[in-house]
């Protein structure tokens, strides 16, 4: 796995409020049992079944302060895309990787592993605290979202 131990974290208590209940509707919505990560695992969630501990994915939470639409494409880190996919691709442990992204007028959710017609730019903080807020980060067609209540990724 990547090292995970320079990974530094800008989120304040704000930002894991809304992610939190973000994750909390998904949980409802979906069945299933969404696990905090310890920061030093750089995702937000593992996911579980409400059966067992099987961990059966891994999941991503992104509340930005605009409505789906207001932009052709939304972006997170790229560090945190790049361990989406290695979460996603643990040998003989058939998981996958979530996004989800809580916009202020709905809650959409993507397969990282179906996302094409992505690029890298750089982003960040329009006013940043140090360097380190502005960096290389994903951008994903918001077309790639599917609405939550759309979705049936998980009901099998």
């Amino acid at each position: 796995m990547s090292d995970q131990s320079s990974f530094v974290m800008f989120e304040n208590q704000g930002h894991r409020k809304k992610e939190f209940i973000c994750g909390s509707r998904v949980s409802q919505k979906l069945g299933l049992v969404l696990k905090k990560q310890a920061p030093r695992y750089i995702i937000d969630y593992r996911i579980q079944s409400m059966s067992s501990k099987k961990v059966r994915g891994w999941l991503e939470v992104k509340c930005p302060n605009h409505n789906y639409g207001d932009f052709p494409t939304f972006y997170t880190s790229l560090k945190k895309w790049m361990a989406l996919h290695e979460y996603a691709n643990i040998p003989f442990c058939n998981t996958k990787s979530f996004l989800v992204v809580g916009y202020k007028n709905g809650d959409y959710i993507m397969d990282v592993s179906e996302c094409d017609n992505t690029f890298i730019q750089e982003a960040g903080w329009n006013q940043p605290r140090v360097e380190e807020d502005i960096e290389p980060c994903i951008h994903i067609p918001i077309s790639r979202l599917i609405k939550l209540e759309e979705s049936k990724w998980m009901k099998k």
